[in-house]
Order: structure tokens, then C-alpha cells, then sequence
């Protein structure tokens, strides 16, 4: 024991005396035989799998703290080795995700059921600190919204008309007002709690057809277009078909929530507010559609499905400056340039794409 200690000794004292000797024969060694030692590698690695893994997980916390110490003494080289390769090392990580996408999802699913409150938590301290990501990225967020969704639009359309087909019975239809539009159509929680359910099932649209489709589409969900949908989450009366009207809102025996209640107490203002707030739409609408009431895209006549939207953008920082009383704040300015008549279809693909479609979609239920 007392040699092995003396060896140790003396090899540290002459690796810190001699430590730029060996360095540069390593880089000359390495740089003469890299194909050579990747495969001895990669053949180690496959053989030892199992010893390494037990390995690491009994000396976590060596890594980590030799992890840190190393990058507080290297953090500029690291940044600048970084900036100077940035292309390669995005190129080698595109490579390696698209070979191993299954198994990322896999990882990411799991590792987020497991630490759903931890996610939670570090997502409400750092609120703050995401805001000011997005609005210095908002160019290169939306390129790459841009671009998921023109890559995922024919699988986004068949999974939407495969749930739709199924909980319409084959007549592709809103439950109260009877809209055929496909674009317009969405899928509702007739029982409430879909903020709840979305956060669940990781969010809404794709996320949502796909785990309806995996749980062989449950009960408890109906076909609504936009306006219906937006009508129910603000407790309205909605219209159906034969002059019949059904009220959606939850009983207080149903629910304890204070929005519930809220509803209930306010329902009878609401129906006043609401003929009002009707009146200012279709006076905005009619102005801005040159007396048509029609979207300026696809021609959609719906006047329930019907909105205004700001053609040069910035919808969402005038909206914060106004209030959200838009249709008002256009009356009282004299109905200013600047805005046009779309539905909601044609406004929400407006924002993800460069361009909209002048006719409805059609989609088809084949996988071809």
C-alpha cells in the first residue's frame, strides 16, 4: 500500500511539472490515430454498458462537482470554442436527433411525469426570465413556428378529421350552430376542466387528437366551431338548430369553483352585455367587410365565427394599450386603417404560416 501511494505521489508531481509536454504529445497522438480510438471506444462502450451506468450512479456527485469546477475555470474558452463551431455543432446535433427521435420522446414523456411539481415550480420562479427570451427571440420563434407547422400540416389535418368525424357521427358539423367549416371546427370538454386536461395531456389541437385517438375516443367531448366554443367558456346562451337554446354553465352542486358561481350571479348582465357587445360586432364587421360580413380570405359568411385582425400584426401589444375592447375602441376612432375581416380559421393561420388559403380545406379521412 505504502508503494502504490508513493507512486501516486510522485506520477502527480511529475504530471504537474511536465504538464505541457504531455499535453501537446497527447493532441499529436490523438490527432494521428482518432479513427482508431473512436472505434476502441465506441467497442469499449457497447461491451460495458452496465458496468459503466452502475459506474455513474454511484459516483454522481464526483461528476458533478468535477463538472463544475471545470467549467468555472473554463468558461471563455468554452464560450469561444462555442461561437467559433457553432454550425457544426448544430449540424452533428440535427444528425443525432433524427436518429434517435423515438427514444428522446420516450425520455422526455417519462422524465416529465416524474417531475411534473419540479417543472411546475422552476417554470412560475423563472416567469420573468422566459419573458425576456421570447421577446428578444420573437423572429426566430416564429421561423420555427413557421416552419413545424408547414412540415406537420397534412398529419395535423387527418388526425383533426379523424376526431371530428367521430364525434360529429359522420356529419362534420358544429353541435349548436350547425357550421360545416372544417377549419373552424374544434373539439370541446362539455363537462368544463379542459385547462386542466390540456396541462395533462401536454396541450391542445395535436396533442389532444392524439390522446383522444389513443384511448379510443372517450366520452365527455362534442364539436364546436370557435364562436360556440368561446360563447360556452364565457356562460351564453348558444344557439342550435330549431330555434332551441341550451345554457352552459355548471351548477354550483357540480362545482365549488369561484368562476362557476361568478357565471351564475352575473348571467342575467351578461345577457345585456352581451347584445351590445353583438351590435358594436356587427357594426365593425360590416364597416371593415365593405357591407359584405364575409372573411376576406376563404368567404366565410359565419358571422358567430367572424373576427378582426390587425393585417400589419401587433395584435397583441394594442390589445394590452386598449383593454381588449377593440370593436369600441375602433368606433370611437373613427374606424381606422389597418384591419380587415377574418375568421378565426384564417386569423390563427395567418400567424403560422405566410400564407392563407382563398378556399375552405378539404380534408380526407385516407392515409394515403
Amino acid at each position: 500500500m505504502e508503494d502504490k501511494e508513493k507512486q501516486k505521489t510522485r506520477s502527480k508531481e511529475y504530471y504537474e511539472k511536465n504538464k505541457s509536454k504531455i499535453s501537446k504529445q497527447a493532441k499529436l497522438y490523438y490527432e494521428k490515430n482518432k479513427e482508431k480510438l473512436k472505434e476502441y471506444a465506441k467497442e469499449y462502450c457497447e461491451k460495458n454498458k452496465d458496468k459503466i451506468k452502475e459506474y455513474y450512479k454511484k459516483n454522481k456527485d464526483k461528476f458533478a462537482e468535477r463538472y463544475k469546477e471545470w467549467y468555472e475555470k473554463n468558461k471563455d474558452k468554452i464560450k469561444e470554442y462555442y461561437k467559433k463551431n457553432k454550425d457544426k455543432f448544430a449540424e452533428r446535433h440535427k444528425e443525432w436527433y433524427e436518429k434517435n427521435k423515438d427514444k428522446i420522446s420516450k425520455n422526455t414523456r417519462e422524465y416529465y411525469e416524474r417531475n411534473k411539481d419540479k417543472i411546475k415550480e422552476y417554470r412560475e420562479k423563472n416567469k420573468d426570465r422566459y419573458k425576456k427570451l421570447r421577446d428578444n427571440n420573437k423572429d426566430k420563434l416564429n421561423k420555427y413556428s413557421k416552419e413545424y407547422y408547414e412540415k406537420n400540416k397534412v398529419i395535423n389535418n387527418r388526425l383533426k378529421a379523424q376526431v371530428i368525424d367521430k364525434y360529429s357521427n359522420g356529419e362534420n358539423k358544429c353541435a349548436c350552430c350547425g357550421l360545416t367549416d372544417v377549419r373552424n371546427l374544434t373539439i370541446d370538454h362539455i363537462n368544463g376542466n379542459g385547462k386542466k386536461h390540456r396541462e395533462e395531456t401536454g396541450g391542445g389541437g395535436i396533442y389532444l387528437y392524439k390522446w383522444l385517438i389513443d384511448n379510443n375516443f372517450p366520452e365527455g367531448f362534442q364539436v364546436l366551431c370557435f364562436g360556440c366554443n368561446l360563447e360556452k367558456a364565457r356562460g351564453v346562451r348558444v344557439r342550435k338548430k330549431g330555434g332551441m337554446s341550451k345554457l352552459y354553465i355548471l351548477d354550483r352542486a357540480e362545482t365549488r369553483s369561484r368562476r362557476a358561481v361568478r357565471r351564475y350571479y352575473l348571467m342575467k348582465n351578461r345577457k345585456i352585455r352581451k347584445k351590445y357587445n353583438r351590435k358594436l360586432k356587427e357594426m365593425v364587421i360590416e364597416r371593415y367587410s365593405h357591407g359584405t360580413n364575409k372573411c376576406a380570405m376563404c368567404g366565410l359568411a359565419a358571422m358567430n365565427n367572424l373576427t378582426i385582425d390587425h393585417v400589419n400584426g401587433g395584435g397583441t401589444e394594442h390589445r394590452k394599450e386598449i383593454g381588449c375592447e377593440l370593436y369600441k375602441w375602433l368606433i370611437d376612432n373613427n374606424f381606422p386603417d389597418g384591419y380587415q375581416v377574418l375568421c378565426f380559421a384564417c386569423n390563427l393561420k395567418k400567424g403560422t404560416s405566410t400564407s392563407c388559403s382563398t378556399q375552405p380545406i378539404m380534408i380526407s379521412l385516407d392515409n394515403s
